[in-house]
């Protein structure tokens, strides 16, 4: 895993390929605590509860799939159709992952009661949890006290967004990985107009694939006009 500076050019692979291998992860000041906390379990942890937030595309999944996949977690996934049988799921593993817990509640007919205990039953037998959203615990929307003072007590870890430079170039990165090219003129026409997001690199580099593929054309400033209009639009 290589760390860089803001000062650094290119030479990123932020961005997530299929396997999610460590060596194509990059860190960097906004991810750094993340990173070490992850790599540290789990003989340092001292919490059972992990707590990582981070706007969309920041590289929680990646992370999670990249650092501790050597540790066998166990990816705790929730429908319409769960009934409750949180220590049945659980079984012998020792370490849970549930991802994007903000919206498992919306999506899922998974209560607070229901995460409450499924706290504590990991607190009670040592095993430990990492839940990662998009933003911190108060923006979550919880109304349980219990819950919220237990995982306001859990250990905390945000992922920042970078500096914009860094952003630019995992853009061009991103492109660079597609087999597409910007040139120094179109790279400023885009940062002035891009929202400076990981969300966004995410989008724009891959409508501007698709457009470039359906029209068997290399980058054009038509291609990115169309690209930004049309993921302003989605």
């Amino acid at each position: 895993m290589e760390k860089i500076e803001k000062n650094e050019q290119l030479g990123l692979s932020l961005f997530f390929p299929a396997d999610y291998h460590e060596d194509s992860f990059i860190v960097s000041s906004f991810n750094h605590m993340a990173v070490k906390t992850l790599e540290a379990y789990p003989n340092k942890w001292n919490r059972n509860t992990l707590i990582i937030y981070g706007s969309n595309g920041s590289g929680k999944t990646h992370l999670l799939r990249s650092l501790v996949m050597k540790h066998q977690p166990y990816f705790m996934s929730f429908d319409h159709n769960y009934a409750g049988n949180y220590m049945q799921m659980i079984g012998e593993n020792e370490l849970i992952i549930i991802e994007n817990i903000h919206d498992v509640f919306k999506n899922s007919n998974l209560t607070e009661e229901d995460l409450f205990h499924i706290l504590n039953y990991i607190l009670e037998k040592n095993k430990h949890i990492i839940l990662t959203a998009n933003k911190p615990v108060l923006e979550w929307g919880l109304a349980l006290p219990d819950l919220l003072s237990r995982l306001n007590s859990s250990a905390i870890v945000k992922i920042d967004n970078p500096p914009d430079e860094i952003l630019l170039q995992i853009f061009s990165k991103q492109l660079s990985d597609m087999g597409l090219f910007l040139t120094p003129r179109l790279l400023e026409y885009v940062s002035v107009r891009m929202d400076m997001s990981f969300l966004c690199v995410q989008k724009l580099s891959s409508e501007i694939n698709t457009l470039c593929t359906t029209q068997q054309k290399p980058i054009t400033l038509n291609i990115i006009k169309d690209a930004l209009t049309n993921i302003s639009d989605s």
